[in-house]
């Protein structure tokens, strides 16, 4: 959730656009319609453009279906939508991406483009067009899986002395709190990697609100998940010895 008391005080005459990200890496977490709904109503006040990472639009864990801040009235000549294969279809590798936004906007931002590479090459544009144009069982499949593995990573996060999670709404990650611990999230990182060989991600490398938390992904086996809960579960009851 987007605190809009707190975006409309962040908004100088100098602010063109606000850039949302839902639902969220890190966090997981996912804005409510409701919320999309004041930042497009602020955002038309401020005659404010709204770029929107929709990355993991399809990676939802609750009942509540996806709704993009494009589809309220008087948003799409407004809005820049930003998406992808990567995670819906596994295509990491591929780095294809893609935009819809007004025209004006789209021409621009081609010109930008065109100076940093020439195209996608053809074998992976025609694997995206297979992917959206295929059967969907296998996302499926794929999301039934991350719901077992988020359920797995945050009920054992929350079974050591000095951690806890929320459960993520989306995404692929859990944002643990460690400040039961005693040490700073980069301290934590780099201490459970030396001592544990467990890689998470300290919070502050996404902002200073990250303090006090650590990033994981569950994109991954169920067994590798066990284990690594498990080592960070010594870890963490070695600090409190």
């Amino acid at each position: 959730m987007y605190d809009i008391d707190d975006l409309r005080a962040a908004i100088t005459p100098r602010t063109k656009l606000i850039l949302i990200n839902s639902p969220s890496n890190p966090t997981g977490g996912v804005a409510s319609a409701e919320n999309l709904r004041q930042i497009a109503d602020l955002a038309k006040e401020k005659n404010l453009y709204i770029l929107t990472d929709e990355i993991y639009h399809e990676l939802l864990w609750d009942d509540e279906p996806y709704t993009s801040i494009a589809s309220f009235p008087g948003m799409k000549e407004r809005t820049i939508v930003v998406d992808g294969f990567s995670k819906t279809y596994a295509m990491t590798g591929f780095r294809l991406g893609y935009a819809a936004a007004p025209e004006e906007i789209i021409v621009t931002m081609t010109k930008l483009l065109e100076n940093v590479l020439s195209s996608v090459n053809e074998g992976v544009q025609w694997g995206g067009v297979a992917a959206l144009e295929g059967c969907h069982q296998c996302v499926e499949e794929m999301k039934t899986q991350y719901r077992r593995r988020r359920k797995l990573v945050v009920s054992g996060l929350n079974t050591i002395p000095g951690v806890s999670c929320m459960s993520p709404k989306g995404a692929f990650y859990a944002f643990a709190n460690i400040q039961g611990t005693g040490l700073t999230s980069r301290d934590f990182a780099i201490r459970l990697l030396q001592e544990k060989q467990v890689v998470v991600v300290p919070g502050t490398g996404f902002g200073e609100g990250g303090e006090g938390f650590v990033r994981l992904s569950y994109a991954t086996g169920e067994d590798n998940i066990r284990e690594g809960v498990r080592r960070i579960g010594e870890f963490a009851a070695d600090l409190l010895k």
